[in-house]
């Protein structure tokens, strides 16, 4: 190869390298800037209770948390966040309104307080003077420390595996069938139970959530039948199995039944089933229902248009009121054959036939 050939190759590599570096490094200078924003604006969200002390003022807003490790600010903080803790356990959940603490990447310690809690400013302050004597004891004056309000942690499992505490709209098993579970409730006696299909299993049943192929699954017997005025049935929770008032929406979505209503008002419905998932519709008409399973009529059940599969019987019927309570008024018993209507059993009639036990709600 000549000479000056060679020279022209080398020079066009060299251009080349000198155009390629520059694009690299303005990526990734625009990806961390992109990071930082996004990470300021998902902590501007966050609810702010309370913030006390001050952030040193030569920490920028945002710090690079691949480099917390070896930051000796971090490292106070963790150190007053771990000694802290030891005086602070009677304000953690269940007993009190803390539900975690730890430091955030504006350089201040942070203390998740739970959305639930009612506010209390002097507790705050408690609990702020608490860390506040542990900086001190590590030379930090007016440690800063923001309280900001969150929610418990829900486990975002599929509604077809178990999940504790047991809550509407998932999968139980009883007498070789699955169904959807309907809603927690309590008797008379003030035992909790779920209400679920009646048209599955007989009394003495054994029903799981969700199947008996999973350890721990048991949640009782099936002990009473409503056959008159709803398709229903009544099982008492076993000892240590836990429930909630709350409704199976989807993997990161649990609605709280906030009151129960004997009958639809009329608003959109929605049925929350193990095999259709969430669906809507709206309710058309009410009448006596033939039921096959028992040979007779079923009185008073209300027709829908939600869209709905085999699985999904038992599944808990509700209203979104437009200041945002969700509202339970029934469980979905099954299909009008060739017609696309559903059917629902009315927590009215679902009251009358299980011996007037009481919905959760919260």
């Amino acid at each position: 190869m000549k000479p000056h050939k060679i020279i022209v190759i080398l020079l066009a590599l060299m251009l080349a390298a000198i155009i390629f570096v520059p694009i690299v490094s303005a990526s990734d200078d625009l990806s961390k800037e992109s990071a930082i924003k996004n990470a300021e604006t998902a902590y501007q969200k966050e609810i702010i209770l309370a913030a006390f002390g001050r952030v040193p003022s030569e920490k920028l807003p945002y710090t690079d948390l691949r480099k917390i490790d070896s930051d000796p600010w971090y490292s106070s903080l963790r150190a007053v966040n771990s000694e802290s803790d030891k005086e602070l356990q009677k304000y953690y959940y269940p007993n009190g309104p803390m539900i975690g603490k730890g430091i955030d990447m504006k350089g201040s310690i942070v203390v998740m307080i739970n959305k639930d809690w009612v506010v209390n400013q002097s507790v705050l302050k408690e609990i702020y003077e608490k860390i506040s004597e542990q900086g001190r004891q590590k030379g930090i004056e007016n440690i800063p420390c923001r309280f900001i309000s969150m929610g418990l942690m829900e486990t975002q499992a599929t509604r077809t595996e178990q999940i504790r505490p047991v809550i509407g709209g998932t999968k139980v098993h009883m007498a070789g069938y699955y169904s959807t579970l309907g809603f927690v409730a309590t008797d008379s006696s003030g035992n909790r139970g779920i209400v679920a299909t009646g048209h599955m299993g007989s009394i003495g049943s054994s029903v799981y959530q969700p199947d008996p192929t999973v350890s721990g699954a048991f949640i009782g017997y099936k002990t009473t039948l409503g056959n008159t005025y709803s398709d229903s049935s009544w099982t008492q929770l076993t000892s240590g199995v836990t429930s909630n008032p709350k409704v199976y929406e989807s993997a990161s979505a649990y609605k709280t039944f906030n009151y129960w209503d004997d009958n639809p008002s009329g608003l959109t419905l929605y049925m929350s089933g193990v095999e259709s998932g969430l669906t809507t519709g709206s309710t058309v008409y009410q009448a006596n229902v033939w039921n096959d399973h028992y040979g007779k009529y079923i009185q008073n059940q209300w027709y829908a248009t939600y869209s709905s599969a085999t699985g999904d019987s038992g599944a808990p019927v509700y209203e979104k009121y437009s200041t945002g309570e969700t509202v339970l008024v029934g469980i979905h018993v099954g299909r009008s054959n060739g017609t696309g209507y559903a059917i629902f059993s009315p927590v009215q009639g679902i009251r009358r036939d299980l011996n007037w036990i009481t919905p959760l709600t919260g």
